[in-house]
Formats: structure tokens, sequence, C-alpha cells
């Protein structure tokens, strides 16, 4: 798997770093639904997924699978702020729109600040 990521849950958000490059679609399912686990263990309603270091690889169609997948995964109130670099924007702001209009609590940010 070429997605490396760390998690944890602190003062009730959920954090995760993640690295590297997504090499399919399928490896980027089994990562969110790795992280979506996590999260709902967790017990918290908000996360932040620091994806900065991590090079968006597919394309257009799969974000969308990919954001239409997410949003039939999450059957619960959540908010999650995902921060990504600049360069992976066009299809960040693409999987954002996907996931808003499907009724998710999402939000795209290119700095930690």
């Amino acid at each position: 798997m070429a997605i490396t990521f760390n998690y944890y849950s602190e003062e009730n958000i959920f954090y995760c770093k993640s690295s590297g490059f997504d090499e399919n679609l399928e490896e980027v399912i089994q990562y969110e639904l790795t992280l979506l686990e996590a999260f709902l263990k967790s017990g918290c309603k908000k996360a932040l997924s620091d994806e900065r270091d991590l090079k968006y690889t597919l394309d257009i169609t799969d974000s969308f699978s990919l954001g239409q997948f997410l949003s039939e995964q999450v059957k619960f109130p959540a908010k999650l702020a995902l921060v990504t670099s600049v360069i992976n924007k066009e299809y960040a702001e693409f999987w954002e729109t996907v996931v808003t209009n499907r009724g998710l609590s999402v939000k795209v940010f290119y700095t930690m600040d």
C-alpha cells in the first residue's frame, strides 16, 4: 500500500496524517474504510485529515466514485476538514463538491492555519 498514515483522537477531534500516493481506487477505498472505522470507534464528531504529503493520482472519474462511496458510508453527523497540497486542488475541490452535494459537511483547505 503506497499510502501510509497514522491517526489519533484528542479533545473530541479525530486527527489523521497521511503521506505517499494513491495507487488506485481500491487502495483509496480501503484507506477511507480503515479511517472511517477508527473515526467511528473514537466517538468523535469532527475530523481533521492532513494529506499535504499525499499525492493524488486518481482521475476525475475515480474522484467522483470515491466521493460517492464515502457519502454512502457516512450515516451520522460529522464534520471533516481536509488539508491537502495545492497541487491536488482540482481533484480535492471536485471531491469536496461531490460529498457536500450528498449531505456531508466537508471543507478542503491548503494550509493548517
